[in-house]
């Protein structure tokens, strides 16, 4: 491909992400479902968007940043003042999301439980990056909003860490379940240990280099540091980057718990240097899902759709029984129920089997997971237009 046209097609594919996600703010339509459509068209026109041998590299360095970003936003005593409603939420949803989905997994497209358990992982949780901003503009309250904010970066991390860790499983499926159990927790503690460590230690450097005009570089630096330290010794890098990212997010709340002194939040600067970075590979990544997906096979599509209305009910159903203890009007538990929109999470952890892992009979999971994320997004769009919350 001619290095011009290389160039052009990524200058037309960032506009189109600005243009996205100005309509997102604006009018609150998803602009995942305008980049998965572009990236849909770029498949069919025969264009190739990112390389098979680029994309294991590009779904790391996804992962890296959006589990930073959504490490970022978990604040501890938040968490711990809405564990009653939030978090037991989050997870109720979540645990039933995955076991129906492994179960519609074994039966309707033939896998293994194991697969299905991975793949119910992967579409499992709603997605903050599309949640956040449209719940922050709703004209609801306080209470549901931080319900369904929390609920979806809890979520991301979640399917984050248990798809990772059904991928360990898979891969070291010859092993004894209690060799690969403790396998599978050396590498999640060395991982912990690392990220906790050297957010310490960040915490610490930062006070003293923010009145440096490009402060915000070296956290960016840190964090590939975290990740390939991380991995080199055995760990999982992913989940150094949330614990990294949960302590920077937490600095003041940590400080004074560890007795630490001068330590401060992130920078401004540093906050919207990141963004920009998960911006310019969140819109990359849906058109990247978009331009991978084969429609040989529209079963799998229609499959999808199930699934995610199967998984709509799933939500409907648990808020029937957990509704009252936590949201009093009805109007705002249907929003709830139809706030349920998968996104970038899902889109990187989609290709990963098969593309990194070479783990059989994933190759269909792209499909699918493009055909989940779409409905999802087209479900909650339409729910807050029937529901006419401003």
């Amino acid at each position: 491909m001619d290095v011009a046209f290389i160039f052009l097609l990524i200058g037309i594919i960032l506009v189109i992400g600005f243009i996205s996600d100005y309509i997102f703010k604006r009018y609150r339509f998803p602009d995942v479902i305008i980049l998965l459509l572009i990236g849909l068209l770029l498949n069919f026109s025969g264009i190739e968007v990112v390389s098979s041998q680029v994309m294991p590299f590009f779904s790391s360095l996804a992962l890296m940043f959006i589990l930073f970003e959504v490490g970022t936003e978990l604040k501890f005593y938040s968490l711990i003042k809405e564990i009653p409603k939030s978090t037991l939420w989050a997870i109720s949803v979540f645990i039933l999301s995955v076991l129906v989905t492994t179960i519609f997994s074994v039966f309707v497209f033939g896998l293994e439980f194991k697969l299905g358990i991975l793949l119910g992982a992967i579409v499992g949780g709603g997605s903050s990056v599309v949640v956040s901003p449209i719940v922050s503009r709703l004209q609801i309250t306080e209470d549901t909003k931080y319900l369904l904010t929390l609920e979806s970066v809890i979520t991301d991390a979640l399917c984050v860490l248990i798809a990772i860790i059904s991928i360990e499983y898979l891969i070291l499926s010859s092993e004894s379940v209690i060799k690969v159990s403790s396998i599978i927790l050396s590498s999640f503690s060395v991982a912990i240990i690392i990220g906790f460590i050297f957010g310490l230690f960040w915490l610490k450097i930062l006070p003293k280099i923010e009145s440096y005009e490009y402060h915000y570089i070296l956290t960016v630096g840190m964090i590939f540091f975290v990740y390939s330290l991380t991995e080199l010794s055995g760990g999982v890098g992913a989940i150094s980057s949330l614990i990294f990212g949960v302590v920077l997010g937490n600095a003041t709340s940590l400080g004074k718990i560890l007795f630490m002194k001068d330590t401060k939040q992130m920078t401004p600067m540093t906050n919207t240097f990141h963004r920009l970075i998960v911006f310019i590979i969140r819109t990359f990544f849906f058109v990247v899902l978009g331009s991978i997906v084969a429609i040989a096979n529209y079963e799998i599509l229609i499959c999808g759709v199930l699934l995610t209305f199967i998984l709509l009910l799933v939500r409907v159903s648990t808020l029937k029984i957990y509704g009252k203890y936590c949201v009093e009007e009805e109007k705002e538990k249907n929003l709830i129920a139809f706030m349920m929109p998968r996104g970038l999470a899902a889109a990187v952890l989609a290709p990963l089997p098969f593309i990194q892992y070479n783990i059989a009979k994933t190759v269909l999971f792209p499909d699918i997971v493009f055909s989940v994320i779409l409905t999802s997004c087209i479900i909650s769009t339409i729910g807050l237009l029937i529901l006419k919350v401003k």
